[in-house]
């Protein structure tokens, strides 16, 4: 009997094993990993043709120029650029449906690495609940923003990612997305309109990056370099350093408004200089705050350091270091809760307190987000 039980059980373990490497051991597939290169310089290949082609798993390696706009909907792809490629969307202008040079429209694990993408509606556009991770872009010259992530989509970035010379944003996140950067350098500069703004219950983590916000707002005044806006958070993780970097932007370095949050959560240094308007402002029931060993510079804006209505909490705890120093007027505080801390050293005497709108600050600003 132990002799017939052995040989069951031998008999059954070794067709066990010829159903798994035959592929039969279940419902789940093992994903494919096919190379798919694809020459835009040949009269013959197009990146759409290759992603029409593609299965999940599969990795298309591009060279060249690929003068089109694509779509993807299938999951597990990746599009790789080799450090060369550029996808050039053909100058086309936002259209009443949003589109980007590169769409992904629902894709899950999606991966964008290597490329410049230029003359887009959009440079990317994630919608519809799409998941990719980017890594190591320039986006460019679009017509509306470099990136766009919509509509509960989710984003990773990481490496060197630079948004620059879009008409509207250089990175858009909204509609309850999300977008982490981890690990990188983010820089966006001279755009339209702002830097990074979030909006719409969206989210923002950093974690041990570096975010440079230069010079936006180039067609519209009202550029800020960071804006969260609309029940929207931000908040910072790990164990690095997180710097954000906001300057010679058109109207402020920094916004939260509208409900919204930013914490400082690790060791952090923002440094928002010689923009247009106001360095930091924070407005209409939102919340600013910034953790002991953080650093605070607000230097050299044109008009107000730090601007804060329409109850707002500012908080700096007692070990943050914050400076307020060469700023066109002293901050101005109205029907808002700042910490001491907050406010100085400074170089501008104390800051107003007041429910009036002081001399420089129109009505509108405390109602203009």
């Amino acid at each position: 009997m132990q002799r017939v039980t052995s040989l069951r059980t031998l008999t059954s373990f070794g067709l066990l094993c010829v159903l798994i490497l035959c592929g039969w051991g279940g419902s789940d597939k093992a994903v494919a990993q096919d190379v798919i290169p694809v020459d835009c310089s040949a009269a013959d290949q197009t990146l759409g043709q290759a992603l029409q082609a593609a299965n999940p798993g599969d990795i298309i390696q591009i060279s060249g120029t690929c003068q089109e706009t694509v779509t993807i909907t299938t999951n597990d792809l990746t599009l790789d650029g080799q450090g060369s490629a550029i996808i050039d969307g053909g100058g086309n202008e936002p259209g009443v449906f949003l589109q980007g040079a590169i769409t992904i429209d629902g894709a899950q694990r999606v991966a964008i690495r290597g490329l410049t993408v230029q003359n887009g509606p959009d440079g990317i556009l994630a919608t519809r609940g799409a998941a990719v991770t980017l890594t190591d872009l320039v986006l460019q010259n679009n017509a509306d923003d470099g990136i766009q992530i919509m509509l509960n989509s989710t984003a990773d970035m990481s490496g060197m990612i630079t948004s620059m010379g879009n008409a509207d944003d250089g990175i858009l996140v909204l509609d309850a997305a999300s977008l982490h950067i981890t690990d990188g350098t983010v820089t966006a500069r001279e755009n339209g309109d702002d830097g990074l703004s979030v909006f719409g219950s969206s989210a923002l983590r950093i974690t041990n990056s570096t975010v440079q916000l230069e010079q936006n707002g180039t067609t519209d005044p009202a550029g800020d370099g960071l804006v969260i806006l609309s029940t929207s958070t931000m908040n910072t993780t790990g164990e690095g350093m997180v710097q954000i970097v906001a300057n010679q932007n058109a109207n402020r370095g920094m916004v939260i408004s509208s409900s919204a949050t930013l914490l400082f959560n690790v060791p952090s240094s923002t440094i928002l200089t010689s923009n247009g308007l106001d360095g930091l402002g924070v407005f209409n029931l939102s919340r600013f705050s910034l953790p002991a060993g953080a650093e605070l510079r607000l230097e050299n804006n044109a008009r107000f350091g730090l601007i804060a209505t329409n109850v707002a909490i500012v908080f700096c705890a007692a070990d943050s270091a914050v400076v307020l120093n060469g700023n066109g007027m002293a901050s101005f505080i109205a029907d808002s809760i700042v910490s001491q801390e907050c406010l100085g050293p400074s170089t501008q005497g104390a800051a107003r307190t007041t429910t009036v709108p002081a001399s420089g600050v129109s009505p509108q600003d405390k109602e203009d987000y």
